[in-house]
């Protein structure tokens, strides 16, 4: 199935994507002249070697590109806002020995001290860019890591191809701009698969499983969900070293990684105690289940990843059934791939399970790395049996463009699907200081991150979720009764309320200060989405009449 090359040993087998090689290497092959001479030739990289790292190089920086052009075009999205002030707060707690009231293990979807601390770190390097930045250089690494691994399991040709499909999918593009922990998590899954092809041919064969172990782990700290693809990391360990060693050897290596994975995340568990155990539960394992039907989840697979799937599909059909990949190499080799095309579909399977589509678009991003590999393969080896190799290049370089071009647009699209609340920060800015005052704001983790420095944590309350007891009648309220109790006995000194995602709270909440004395509306400030000259809403910003 994979390709020969010159510089390697082939993983698997010879793949049919690469067996038609350039006219100069085969009028060099045929050559006559004596082996010395080939030698001397062959020490010097020809022109032939070199173009699929320069065409990486260019894919590289059209991504880049792209990323950079998307991360100025909206402002902070709450996810960005809580893990750079809980890292804020946690490097506060260590260094500054400022007390920590938040329990951040029982919250968020990764290790409260690995990610939210680079975060935090940037930020105050750089602010927000700094912090997009550093997940742009993350999806960088994981498409140069994902060209290297395509190079090596199956060619040069594939290994551009897949650089190219991946680098412009709007998961890819998104996730590159955005700056959560996501774009580190990939990159890190990504270089765990490297390592485990790597560990295929023997050669430091130990050093390079523990490095797919290491990784893992670390994808796996930094976002729980990222579990969820260590199954086709262990596979490539497994499938790639079946025709060096044998199943036997391939068998124990991959059980020693399980094992090795297990036993690092087992010490990181009883380490983290209880309160990790049960944020993992409440953010990953056991995630309530949503209302968005399969179909949807499946269609939208298809939308985003569609032609990356197909070619996968083609490229399985080639490892399966190619003379190529005859004798020893076929079974293992169809494995392999059909592990690839397992590992994009994991996380609409998973997610139409429970019938949610939170974060759908980047997990499709995580699956989409394994089976863009095995795409570039598939497409490489069908234009390979054309009469024509110029024909055939232009075609595939179309297709590769034309997906970026869609996936592009998709991603621009996505990262303007809120709005920028910078604008509702500034207005609340003049009423807000640390003391005993309390807050109520509609996407609490952005204003909490922009007015760190003159508010407290413990101030901040949002419109999701809130318990209260009835200062008249000391009954315990808890939703949309307790918000609207605690208005009219005027517990929050500033309300900021928008009306989109909880519009039924709102609007009760808004009736009742509307009617309570105390409260004056200080600001009204629109709310622009996906570039539109009109507000897709407004925000409404009260404060007690002591404050203005």
């Amino acid at each position: 199935m994979p390709a020969q090359r010159n510089d390697v040993e082939p993983t698997l087998s010879k793949s049919p994507a690469n067996s038609a090689q350039a006219p100069a290497e085969q009028a060099e092959e045929r050559s006559t002249k004596p082996p010395r001479r080939r030698a001397e030739r062959s020490e010097r990289p020809s022109a032939g070697s070199r173009w699929p790292g320069l065409l990486l190089l260019a894919i590289l920086a059209v991504q880049a590109g792209v990323s950079l052009w998307m991360m100025r075009a909206n402002g902070m999205f709450e996810d960005e806002g809580t893990y750079a002030y809980d890292g804020h707060q946690l490097w506060q707690s260590w260094f500054d020995h400022v007390p920590n009231t938040s329990d951040y293990s029982k919250i968020l979807s990764g290790v409260p001290d690995f990610y939210p601390i680079i975060s935090a770190g940037l930020d105050h390097l750089g602010g927000l860019f700094a912090i997009r930045l550093f997940s742009c250089a993350m999806m960088l690494g994981a498409t140069a890591a994902l060209f290297s691994f395509t190079r090596r399991l199956y060619g040069p040709r594939a290994a551009v191809i897949a650089a190219g499909l991946f680098a412009l999918l709007q998961p890819t593009t998104y996730m590159g701009a955005f700056g959560t922990y996501d774009a580190m998590a990939l990159a890190l899954l990504a270089f765990a698969s490297v390592c485990a092809l790597r560990a295929a041919d023997g050669r430091l064969a130990w050093g390079w499983i523990a490095g797919a172990i290491v990784f893992c782990f670390l994808a796996d700290a930094a976002k729980y969900a990222s579990a969820l693809w260590n199954p086709p990391v262990f596979a490539i360990l497994l499938f790639a070293a079946v025709p060096h060693v044998g199943w036997r050897r391939a068998l124990v290596r991959a059980f020693a990684a399980v094992l090795g994975l297990g036993a690092l995340i087992g010490a990181g568990l009883y380490v983290g105690g209880a309160d990790l155990r049960a944020g993992i539960a409440f953010t990953t394992t056991q995630r309530a289940a949503g209302t968005t039907p399969a179909s949807e989840i499946y269609h939208d697979t298809m939308l985003r990843l569609g032609i990356v799937l197909i070619a996968a599909l083609l490229g399985l059909a080639f490892a399966a059934f190619s003379p190529a990949s005859a004798g020893r190499f076929r079974v293992p080799g169809a494995l392999l791939a059909a592990s690839l095309v397992l590992a994009g579909l994991l996380a609409p399977i998973n997610q139409a399970r429970i019938d949610t589509d939170t974060a759908f678009p980047k997990h499709l991003g995580f699956g989409a790395w394994f089976t863009a590999a095995l795409a570039g393969f598939g497409i490489a080896a069908f234009f390979a049996q054309a009469r024509s190799r110029r024909t055939a290049e232009a075609v595939t370089a179309l297709a590769v463009l034309a997906s970026g071009i869609y996936g592009t647009q998709q991603a621009h699209m996505l990262f303007q699907t809120w709005g920028n609340a910078v604008p509702a920060v500034n207005a609340m800015k003049p009423y807000v200081s640390k003391g005993t005052d309390r807050y109520l704001a509609e996407d609490d983790p952005v204003e909490q991150y922009y007015l760190r420095k003159q508010t407290n944590q413990s101030q901040w309350y949002n419109t999701w979720s809130f318990s209260y007891q009835d200062q008249w009648t000391h009954a315990h309220l808890s939703g949309t009764p307790a918000y609207v109790a605690a208005i009219k006995q005027r517990y929050f000194s500033v309300i900021e309320l928008l009306g989109v995602g909880t519009e039924s709270a709102d609007q009760a909440m808004a009736a009742q200060v509307a009617i309570t004395k105390g409260y004056e509306l200080v600001a009204k400030v629109p709310l622009y989405e996906n570039g539109s000259a009109k507000p897709f809403s407004y925000y409404y910003i009260w404060a007690l009449q002591s404050h203005t």
